[in-house]
């Protein structure tokens, strides 16, 4: 029994050790405690006569008998109630507010920290040095126009977390955790308008947390709100601070600073945030300095650091364990330091590990010098504001960490700032979650986004969106290299380096391959950068093992370039070595990248089996559609030489096809140290591409098509191919000499088609003897036809003819190899006609039908135009029409003769300022104003672009003849003095031209197609079989605007290409091609 006894009163006595210090009651019984609704406090001396002298043993809290502590008054005032200050205190032992509602209205007063503070005892943490005051079980405590000063001053020596539980340690020796702490089941801090929290001596001026056991769940959450005229602040010219951890010390509690609220010019570090905890701030954090001696790990009390570079880790802010901070529309960070006696460029503002820091529309970064912005291990950026005026020597956004997001809001600006470090946002090692939604402009830095290369982690990205803008950077704004996917829809523009370095990448992480990819997607608007140079350049990888492990393929490692609403400044693409292609004006979407030094190596032996030398340059491509390349950049280019492109396909890991064979096209020389490559659709999954030259100059092969360009939407085509060969002097040296030898070798002439030509891919073969190879020659294919396919604007058909064989001896395989390329280009239809301003225009009359018109045979038309080969000459419209009262300009008209000319290979001597030479029609018109064909119109302009009249029209048809004797002139408004009257009369005197109905010729009057088949059928000697035109009508064009025209058979004509017998007059049609 008496060791029963003995036991209960051991626990007893346990029990009142560990209760908490709130457990102890004053020694006030007279005064119940929770009882007064105004309590008043004072600890005036007897000297200060204007106030009451407080007192705890006698006084009754009441503004003539005050108490003279807090911790007393808080103790009696009731929930709801007040307690004012009379006079300053000076506090040394804690007040306790327990499950009440209470306000501290300080009149204007201070309380401090007085020396030899009283250490306390609770049931949680055992002996510990307590706050000024502690805020538990679901209270509230508002301070009102008062200031509470720690005075710097601290009880304890170890800047650590007060533990609980049982593995709390002791705690007697750490610092206080605050000047107002609030935890312990949940309380609320509101510091109303003129409350200062100052000069917190122990860790923070403020602590708020969750309740550290798991009941209730989930847990209660503890909170401060500073409302608008509140602050926390250093007296910074007395600053003696020892240790600390921040202003604000949330673990997992809730911050709420109001618009007004600051926490400014703060030694050391402003809000920290973890376990959770969550800060939102529409006040501001301005002016606060880094020091050496606040810590990053409360828990463990380690040094400042944690910032990437080793720096003072989140001056402003520090949020870890998923911990959350929100800078609203009205809240603001500015001046915030480095430490001046130990400047580190490696501090940061803010520090997330991994936490996340968001900035709202219209909130505000600025004025930050020599230090980072944000370091993100993990976390989450997301900016709404503007940042402006910060200049760092660490990079402003560091991402680093397993996996990291940074947006930038439509809303949110990066502005005037610089660093002299690798760039505004860097990422290492981890996987970039990247949008650009807002504007980064004038900017000081060798990158904006920097992904560096030691990333391993794939399906990371990288989006610059439609609204997205990075403008006025002094280097370049995106660098790419690791296996993340950059696209680009918006802005890139006046950077003075590239808008994008891109390196290519192939990695392996945690079992997950992934490549990189970059993708220039419809709205992007890249201008203006690199000094109006090469926009984009993409480098290979280069690694210890290999110089070049990585193919582009057709889904990863290259660049997709989209034609869809996409600007380009210039179109260049520049690979390795400075090798760069330029995409033509009317591109459509193209991959382009860089091939693996294996696929070099193929490349280079399938060169070497040709007798060729080692690529000059590679690279990978991969499109849908003919492609015209301008090529650039080449280096040891032997002029005399020709240039070929090397094709091969590649499958889908970008390896060039094993047993695949190559494919040889032309390159052009455009005499400017560029080169043009035309190349048709490629391979399903690419083609590896190297541009070679051979060892011998053998001569030159030419291919030529007629016509040159065809017109869209019509559903039938027919292009001929010529191929010309003229042997150098040495290759018919040895021409002759192998002849003589009776030597019985032959060569191979391949035409490889264009596969919209024929509906499938199709080569057609010739046997080439040495006699005709040494005399050089001029073969012609079979007129193709594109039957069922209509072809739009643009397209380009490229067929290439090739020539091959062997000269002895065969042992040291010696071989000859030529190659051209020709394009046929698809030009749009002609624009209808606006109607005529005279609402009432004369009756039209149709043109006389002229008697049997001269044989182009007397009149000279054989001699320059095709008349033996009734070939299409004339085409119709997308939409089933001819059109036979369109007018037709005077380039069309350039080109329709130019199709008709049996040689067309002439020297150019004539050109005009107004035909640029790309334009469709510029072969034709200059080639036609060099055999004095065609005239200009003045100031070497040939206006190609307007309607050529009936005058104009005639004077170039009479170019083609001899000129005859002069005939009858029978028109009433063609004048012995006008320009063209002797073409009018002499095409009289030839039965071209009879004019119209009324005696008229209307010389000055656009001339219509309709009437041009006319004419020019007459020139050519043909004439329509009616009788087997009426019969086979359903085998022919189909026009649904020509059949009761009157230059219906005049057509018919013209636009059908046909086989025929010529009788003593007329023609008899046998069959229609």
């Amino acid at each position: 029994m008496k060791k029963r006894w003995l036991g209960i009163l051991l626990a007893l006595c346990l029990l009142v050790c560990f209760a908490p210090a709130a457990m102890a009651k004053n020694n006030r019984t007279d005064i119940p405690d929770n009882s007064m609704e105004a309590v008043y406090v004072s600890s005036a001396l007897e000297t200060d006569q204007d106030i009451p002298v407080g007192n705890d043993e006698t006084g009754t809290g009441t503004p003539d008998s005050p108490f003279a502590s807090l911790y007393l008054a808080v103790d009696k005032v009731k929930s709801d109630g007040t307690i004012y200050l009379l006079s300053d205190l000076t506090s040394t032992k804690y007040a306790f507010v327990d499950s009440k509602s209470i306000t501290i209205d300080g009149k204007g007063h201070s309380i401090t920290r007085g020396v030899s503070f009283t250490a306390e005892v609770d049931g949680g943490r055992g002996g510990y040095n307590p706050a000024m005051i502690e805020v538990a079980n679901n209270s509230t405590l508002t301070l009102t126009n008062i200031t509470l000063d720690d005075a710097y001053s601290t009880e304890g020596t170890e800047f650590l977390e007060q533990k609980t539980g049982e593995n709390k340690g002791d705690n007697s020796q750490k610092v206080q955790d605050a000047i107002i702490a609030a935890y312990s089941g949940g309380g609320t801090i509101i510091l109303d308008d003129g409350s200062t929290l100052k000069n917190f001596g122990g860790m923070s001026a403020i602590r708020v947390g969750e309740q550290y056991n798991s009941d209730p769940t989930p847990p209660v959450t503890s909170q401060v709100i500073m409302k608008s005229g509140s602050q926390i602040t250093d007296d910074l010219d007395s600053s003696d601070r020892t240790g600390g951890v921040a202003a604000i010390w949330s673990q997992g509690g809730n911050i709420v600073m109001e618009a007004g609220a600051s926490i400014k010019d703060i030694d050391g570090r402003a809000i920290y945030l973890e376990d959770g905890g969550n800060a939102t701030v529409n006040g501001s954090i301005q002016n606060i300095t880094a020091n050496s001696v606040m810590t990053s790990d409360p828990a463990k009390g380690s040094t400042p650091g944690e910032g990437a570079l080793g720096g003072f880790g989140g001056i402003a802010v520090a949020a870890l364990g998923n911990s959350h901070f929100t800078l609203e529309s009205a809240g603001s960070i500015s001046d915030i330091k480095t430490d001046p006696n130990d400047e580190n460029g490696g501090d940061v503002a803010i520090w997330l590990a991994p936490g996340s820091f968001v900035m709202e529309e219209n909130s505000r970064m600025e004025n930050i010098e020599t230090i980072g912005l944000v370091d993100n291990n993990g976390g989450t950026i997301d900016i709404g504001g503007t940042i402006t005026n910060c200049n760092s020597k660490n990079v402003l956004f560091r991402l680093r960490g397993t996996q990291n997001t940074f947006k930038l809001q439509e809303s949110g600006i990066i502005t005037n700032c610089s660093t002299t470090d690798a760039g505004i946002v860097y990422l290492n090692m981890g996987k970039p979650t990247i949008q650009i939604d807002g504007e980064i402009s004038d900017i000081a830095a060798g990158e904006i986004i920097f992904i560096s290369g030691n990333g391993l982690r794939p399906g990371g990205t990288c989006t610059l969106s439609k609204t997205g803008i990075i403008t006025e950077v002094s280097g370049d704004a995106i660098l790419a290299g690791d296996p993340s996917e950059v696209t680009i829809l918006g802005e890139i523009s006046h950077c003075a380096g590239y808008a994008i370095r891109y390196t290519p990448v192939t990695t392996t992480y945690d079992g997950v391959t992934g490549s990189s990819l970059l993708k220039i997607e419809s709205g992007a608007r890249i201008t203006d950068n690199h000094a109006g140079g090469t926009q984009i350049l993409v480098t290979s990888r280069k690694d210890n093992k290999k110089e070049k492990p990585y193919s582009a393929d057709t889904a990863k490692k290259h660049i997709l370039i989209s034609n869809d609403d996409v600007i380009l400044s210039n179109r260049g693409i520049e690979l390795d070595n400075g090798f760069t292609i330029t995409l033509s004006e009317n591109y459509d979407d193209v991959k382009l990248g860089n091939l693996s030094t294996d696929n070099d190596t193929t490349l280079n032996e399938e060169s070497s089996k040709r007798g060729w030398q080692n690529a000059l340059a590679t690279f990978w491509v991969e499109s849908e559609t003919a492609q015209e390349l301008t090529l650039s950049g080449l280096s040891s280019v032997e002029e005399e030489l020709p240039i070929y492109a090397l094709v091969m396909p590649t499958g889908d890991e970008g390896v060039i096809l094993t047993e695949s064979s190559a494919t040889v096209y032309a390159v052009t020389g455009n005499g400017d140290g560029t080169y043009t490559l035309n190349l048709p659709a490629t391979y399903e999954t690419g083609w590896a591409v190297a541009l070679v030259q051979p060892t011998n100059n053998y001569g030159t092969l030419t291919l030529t098509p007629n016509p040159e360009t065809l017109q869209e939407g019509a559903t039938s085509y027919s292009i001929q191919y010529t191929a010309t060969f003229e042997p150098s002097e040495s290759f018919k040296n040895e021409l002759k000499q192998l002849i003589q030898n009776d030597d019985e070798r032959t060569y191979t002439l391949t035409f490889t088609l264009d596969s919209r030509l024929t509906g499938k891919d199709e080569t057609l073969t010739k046997t080439v003897t040495l006699d005709e190879l040494e005399a050089g020659f001029n073969v012609s294919i079979p007129t193709t036809t594109v039957d069922g396919t209509v072809l739009s604007a643009g397209d380009l058909l490229v067929t290439s003819v090739t020539l091959e064989g062997s000269l002895p001896p065969e042992d040291d395989g010696k071989t000859v190899t030529l190659v051209d390329t020709a394009t046929v280009t698809v030009t749009p239809k002609p624009e209808e006609p606006d109607e005529p301003d005279d609402p009432t225009p004369p009756p039209y009359i149709p043109p006389v039908d002229p008697d049997e018109p001269a044989d182009p045979d007397d009149t000279g038309v054989s001699d320059l135009l095709n008349t033996e080969d009734h070939i299409q000459y004339l085409f119709g419209y997308p939409d089933g029409t001819f059109g036979p009262e369109n007018n037709m300009t005077r380039a069309e008209v350039a080109q329709m003769f130019y199709n008709l000319l049996l040689d067309q290979d002439v020297e150019i001597t004539k050109t005009f300022d107004d035909v640029p030479a790309n334009a469709w029609y510029a072969k034709a018109v200059n080639t036609l104003a060099s055999l004095d064909i065609i005239s200009g119109v003045g100031d070497n302009k040939f206006e190609p672009e307007r309607s050529i009249t009936r005058a104009e029209f005639t004077a170039m048809a009479m170019k083609f003849a001899v000129g005859g004797e002069e005939g009858e002139n029978i028109f009433s408004d063609v004048d012995e003095d006008d320009w063209f009257y002797e073409a009018v009369v002499n095409s009289i005197q030839y039965g071209w031209i009879h004019g119209y109905g009324d005696g008229t010729f209307r010389p000055n009057n656009p001339i219509t197609r309709a009437e041009v088949t006319a004419i020019v059928n007459n020139m050519l000697g043909r004439a329509a079989d009616e009788d087997f035109v009426d019969e086979h009508a359903e085998e022919l064009t189909p026009f649904s605007d020509i059949e009761k025209h009157w230059a219906y058979y005049h057509i018919v004509e013209a636009t059908n290409d046909h086989d025929y017998t010529k009788p003593s007059s007329g023609e008899n049609w046998t069959k229609l091609n």
